[in-house]
């Protein structure tokens, strides 16, 4: 649905673009993800005689529009399977995200309480419910809580957080995370993380992610200092549209003894990740790819398949289905 409302958009803008040698643009696309892409290396290998051919086919194919070009890396960006990896009409950095959904809270009963969540990216709306919910509703009164992460494509990690001691029994984990340590990547992360300066020894090298506190495989993302009476029951639901560090949340919510996931399998995007934004057209088109990866995700990759809920539902009246779950659920 991205691509299709990207390629409407710039039908009707082209008028408006400079001209530019979209070839050129394809090329120079292909250059900066093979160089800067941490999973072009682990997908390609194995098959890079495929792939370069699939590439050489690309770039022969003479490029006449800016539509031409947003479909020509569009289908070479399909090559990896990876949602992280895709094209956008703007730089997300300097844009807010366009809200396709409400942040809700509301008691659904005397016993269950529900939250929707639909983003990791906006921390005023996500305080602004969870403060209401807490404060105003006396959430953490209720036996049950739902919360709803359909169509929650993610956001940032550090969002999420607020999230866990209002559900954790225990520590919860994460997995390290490795860097591909580019000049680029390493001036984009600069803005966001205080990692030093890049050595030569490091260049073009994958690296523990600099900005880690440590580098065990297995990182405490949260480890409570006592646990909540309530919620007894905690009914996380998703959808094949639950995303990156929507799914990181539910990666640390299933290490809880009191919660359990509910819906579909999720999107599949997690094993490449912290993505950075690279201009291919001022102002006009941009290419988003991920400069991380989990250290065991050939072993234990969440992205071929996504993550499995522990009960699957019917696609109609399925907060009804859950509340049917919390009747059995001790």
């Amino acid at each position: 649905m991205r691509f299709f409302l990207i390629v409407i958009f710039l039908i009707i803008q082209l008028s408006s673009f400079p001209q530019s040698n979209y070839d050129a643009n394809f090329k120079k696309t292909v250059s900066i993800i093979e160089k800067n892409y941490i999973g072009y290396q682990y997908i390609s290998n194995g098959k890079l005689d495929y792939y370069n051919y699939f590439k050489t086919n690309l770039r022969d194919t003479h490029l006449n529009t800016i539509s031409d070009l947003a479909k020509n890396i569009k289908l070479y960006m399909d090559f990896f399977e990876d949602r992280h990896l895709y094209l956008t009409i703007s730089d997300f950095y300097k844009n807010a995200p366009i809200a396709t959904d409400t942040f809700k809270c509301a008691s659904i009963d005397t016993h269950t309480y529900y939250l929707k969540i639909p983003d990791f990216d906006n921390q005023a709306a996500l305080d602004s419910l969870l403060n209401c919910a807490i404060e105003r509703d006396s959430m953490l009164h209720f036996e049950n809580l739902v919360i709803d992460l359909r169509r929650n494509g993610g956001g940032k990690n550090l969002f999420y957080r607020r999230l866990l001691p209002l559900i954790a029994t225990n520590d919860m984990y994460t997995r390290r995370y490795e860097l591909l340590a580019t000049k680029e990547n390493w001036a984009s992360h600069q803005t966001r993380n205080k990692m030093g300066t890049l050595t030569e020894k490091e260049e073009n090298k994958i690296i523990d992610a600099p900005w880690q506190k440590s580098h065990h495989n297995f990182i405490t993302e949260y480890s409570p200092s006592g646990v909540n009476q309530y919620p007894k029951r905690v009914a996380v639901l998703v959808d094949r549209n639950t995303g990156s560090s929507a799914e990181k949340f539910v990666l640390c919510a299933k290490q809880s003894f009191k919660v359990k996931i509910f819906g579909e399998n999720t999107a599949g995007a997690v094993d490449f990740g912290d993505v950075c934004v690279n201009e291919i057209i001022k102002d006009s088109l941009y290419i988003v790819y991920p400069t991380t990866n989990v250290y065991d995700y050939k072993i234990n990759g969440v992205d071929s398949r996504g993550i499995a809920p522990d009960f699957y539902l019917q696609p109609e009246n399925q907060i009804e289905q859950i509340l049917n779950y919390f009747e059995y659920w001790n």
